[in-house]
């Protein structure tokens, strides 16, 4: 990649099923798990206890790292 001068930028490794902390912006701290991943963007699935209910959102991968 490195020779043939791709644009190329370092991102966390995240599996579909992964557990994440979001550790930067609005949702800081919230613990996740990884639905889908295209490109800079990481779809995550969060259950919140209080609430008994669950919320989908798409977060920049280098907002989270794996826990």
């Amino acid at each position: 990649m490195i020779e043939n001068k791709f644009a190329i930028d370092p991102c966390p490794y995240l599996k579909i099923g992964d557990r994440i902390i979001i550790h930067k912006g609005p949702l800081r701290g919230f613990e996740e798990y990884t639905l889908e991943k295209r490109n800079r963007n990481t779809t995550l699935v969060g259950s919140v206890d209080a609430i008994f209910s669950s919320v989908k959102c798409v977060v920049n991968v280098d907002f989270v790292e794996a826990s």
